[in-house]
């Protein structure tokens, strides 16, 4: 009888969850204070934003997502199959985007993409989640 109560109780929550990892899943709605801005943000595909090493180290840089790729003042830029690893450490403020890439020449590389601004970090980190899932 117990099995049965928490199967009925699951079968009613489950399709008000998020999506298919429930709670664990973003929910901007609950998180964002600035909702409005994070939107405008996160649909863009230019970025004034900061690019390297965490901390001291990163420098100005312009990422702009471009004919299925992702690109870094310039540069060749990458498409989504060249991601081998993210790493996302949300800091008390901003975030930092960690990625291991495979380059043209088929060797691993990294890259870091940072901001101070937990929206703004936010909102890159969404626009290039849907860059991933775009192709």
């Amino acid at each position: 009888m117990k099995r049965l109560l928490i199967l009925f109780l699951a079968a009613i929550a489950l399709p008000s969850l998020a999506g298919d990892l429930g709670n664990a899943d973003f929910d901007k709605e609950r998180i964002m204070r600035k909702k409005d801005k994070f939107e405008q943000l996160s649909i863009q595909n230019e970025f004034e934003f900061n690019c390297g090493s965490f901390g001291m180290h990163m420098k100005k840089c312009f990422v702009e997502f471009k004919d299925g790729r992702m690109i870094v003042d310039g540069s060749t830029g990458i498409i989504p199959s060249q991601i081998k690893h993210i790493y996302e450490q949300p800091k008390s403020v901003g975030l930092y985007l960690y990625l291991i890439y495979e380059d043209s020449r088929g060797k691993l590389s990294h890259a870091g993409f940072g901001h101070l601004g937990y929206i703004e970090g936010s909102s890159f980190y969404k626009r290039f989640l849907d860059w991933l899932n775009e192709n």
